[in-house]
């Protein structure tokens, strides 16, 4: 494994920010025509908006609007929103990702979940997961899963997990956010410390 660094700010809040303006570009390309802002108030019902604390956002390949929220993943279907509940699996939930094999993961503080056709499967350190804190998912060229956790940096390759922490060259463990560079065979990770550079085609 060859890791580089590269000092970059911290930049977590980045990523809330992100989210927001993707929100308001969702909101807009669907009711782009109207001009119209429109504000999705908190209910606790399983059809209403589920928290007021919304970390990540992503849609699926079938147009649903996922969110992840302090208290529970949220689907929005352009209607209603589906709301999964459980306090003990889905809250704390820090990151969606829609794959390119159609499938949809939700990163929690008890593990990940993989969405395929409404089946929700649950990857915890049992199943290899290098921690259950779980703030960023990825994908590379390859579709392998790239998961980012406080206890390391997982690969997932539809089959088995391979994690790799500060003993295979990471200087932190806690794996915060990431993304591809241009050329779609390094990572940038953001770590505790700062920026790396993972060449993932090396693995």
């Amino acid at each position: 494994m060859q890791i580089l660094k590269a000092v970059q700010p911290n930049s977590v809040v980045m990523k809330n920010i992100y989210c927001l303006l993707l929100f308001v570009l969702i909101t807009f390309s669907t009711f782009g025509q109207q001009d119209a802002w429109y504000h999705y108030t908190v209910a606790y019902t399983s059809s209403a908006f589920p928290d007021y604390t919304v970390y990540d956002i992503d849609i699926d390949q079938e147009d649903n609007v996922w969110f992840a929220t302090n208290t529970a993943v949220s689907i929005y279907d352009g209607f209603t929103f589906n709301n999964r509940w459980d306090a003990n699996t889905w809250s704390n939930n820090w990151v969606v990702f829609s794959a390119s094999d159609g499938s949809v993961w939700t990163g929690t503080f008890q593990g990940v979940f993989q969405v395929t056709d409404n089946v929700w499967t649950h990857f915890t350190t049992s199943n290899g997961l290098a921690n259950n804190d779980v703030w960023d998912i990825e994908e590379d060229q390859s579709g392998n899963i790239w998961i980012g956790t406080s206890g390391g940096l997982t690969k997932y390759d539809g089959n088995s997990m391979v994690s790799y922490t500060m003993e295979d060259g990471l200087n932190h463990n806690q794996i915060r956010t990431g993304w591809y560079t241009l050329d779609r065979h390094v990572w940038r990770w953001y770590l505790h410390m700062g920026w790396w550079f993972v060449y993932t085609n090396l693995f």
